[in-house]
């Protein structure tokens, strides 16, 4: 490496490159040998860990948040477990204060009361089940800014580590927005695939959540839920914290039950409990005074051998109860109207539509995009593009409906460069006496 004189020092840099497949939690050993014509000095060992990140963390101004390569939500075990890691779901009550009324969050997949997948807790009062594992090559990451949203987290986990796994490979994406009304939710979606080689029949795909919310004596908190936001909340005894989930998929599909924590989970959670809650339909949707619990699944699903399936969440705060479903509202309208549009395929469908527009792409773009429409042959297609606010920011030139497509190089009336944001691209027009407008979201980054 060098040579240097006596009492002097040096200073030697090194670098290394972890390949895409490096395994996880594995240990690069290395060692330094100094040496003096026949004289060795003792190696030094150098250990560095590598792929070993457990948590990361979401944050907005009114929200922190972390996820785990475990399944888990919030800790990758619970608050109070010794070694646990993450810092909860913290979050705002209606005096501005910050708390985390979080104990214990994470993922259940299941077909039946014994094959029960899952990352929370167990058989006995201490116990966790620790179902999921990330593929080697897989990371637990959070891109800032993301594609759609400001925040986004991937995660691959699969239930290998179950002692009898269903056979699923579970893509978990989370979705965390600073814009004005989206600061005090989270989303999370599920592509839940079936790795066996036959039909994956009664699949249900759940979130748990233990909330400690009162601040002084958490035997005094509050469970309710609203069937038409297919929303489930937990509160204490002044409201000024509601914080719970909203299936965001198929709201026909919706099962969900509300714990006393104190009478049912005593002595641990059973498959079969978990099972029941998971598929039982609407159970115990009300509790008052006492600790709780909530459990919210989607399904039955049936998935063939190589296929997926999508389903997906909401993870709410609010300071009110009306607080809280409207925030669980702007969650399905992020997810109905972005997110859940935003997998646009790059590739124009063959296919065209009367009056729709058929499809924006690349979406999201960084620069210029195409838009295919469909109108009739009579008349004109007027193609505009609005922000946010509703304001008016391009309008593209008056198009004869047998064009078919037109380009877009997301920059304003004026030439400028459009901010990073969600937009809509408007078709209009006139037919046969009657106006036709068709909207679909664009999302710009930069």
């Amino acid at each position: 490496m060098s040579v240097w004189p006596t009492g002097d020092s040096v200073t030697y840099e090194f670098s290394f490159r972890i390949t895409d497949f490096a395994p996880n939690n594995h240990s690069l050993l290395f060692y330094s040998e100094i040496t003096q014509d026949s004289l060795v000095d003792t190696p030094d060992l150098i250990r560095i860990p590598i792929n070993n990140t457990v948590v990361r963390t979401h944050y907005t101004s009114a929200m922190r948040l972390s996820i785990t390569r475990e399944g888990n939500i919030g800790y990758t075990a619970t608050k109070d477990a010794p070694l646990g890691q993450g810092i909860g779901f913290r979050v705002q009550d209606a005096r501005g204060n910050e708390r985390d009324p979080l104990f214990e969050g994470g993922l259940l997949v299941a077909t039946g009361p014994t094959m029960v997948s899952n990352s929370v807790r167990g058989v006995g009062a201490m116990d966790q089940d620790d179902h999921f594992i990330l593929p080697d090559g897989e990371r637990l990451q959070i891109t800032i800014p993301g594609p759609i949203t400001s925040q986004e987290g991937r995660l691959v986990l699969t239930d290998q580590k179950a002692s009898t796994p269903i056979g699923v490979r579970i893509l978990q994406q989370s979705f965390v927005d600073h814009g004005e009304g989206n600061e005090d939710f989270a989303i999370f979606k599920y592509t839940v695939g079936n790795e066996t080689a036959h039909l994956m029949t009664n699949l249900h795909i759940g979130l748990f959540m233990d909330w400690d919310i009162d601040l002084e004596d958490i035997s005094r908190d509050q469970a309710g839920f609203s069937g038409a936001h297919s929303s489930g909340w937990g509160t204490d005894q002044t409201g000024s914290l509601h914080v719970g989930l909203r299936l965001l998929t198929d709201p026909h599909l919706i099962n969900y039950r509300a714990f006393d924590n104190l009478s049912e989970m005593s002595l641990g959670f059973t498959f079969a409990e978990k099972w029941q809650a998971m598929s039982g339909g609407l159970s115990q949707a009300e509790l008052a005074g006492t600790d709780i619990s909530q459990l919210m699944a989607s399904g039955p699903h049936r998935v063939s051998s190589g296929e997926t399936i999508e389903v997906a969440f909401a993870l709410i705060a609010g300071t009110s109860e009306e607080d809280f479903l409207r925030n669980a509202d702007q969650a399905k309208e992020i997810w109905d109207h972005v997110i859940n549009v935003s997998s646009t395929s790059a590739e124009a469908p063959e296919e065209i539509l009367e009056w729709a527009i058929n499809a924006v792409y690349p979406n999201p773009t960084r620069g210029e995009v195409t838009i295919r429409y469909g109108a009739p042959l009579q008349g004109t297609a007027i193609i505009e593009i609005f922000d946010a606010l509703g304001r008016r920011v391009a309008m593209l030139a008056e198009r004869q409906p047998s064009a078919r497509s037109t380009t877009w190089d997301a920059r304003q009336e004026d030439g400028r460069v459009l901010p990073p944001g969600v937009y809509f691209v408007r078709l209009s027009g006139m037919a046969q006496g009657k106006t036709h407008i068709h909207t679909r979201p664009l999302v710009i980054v930069r």
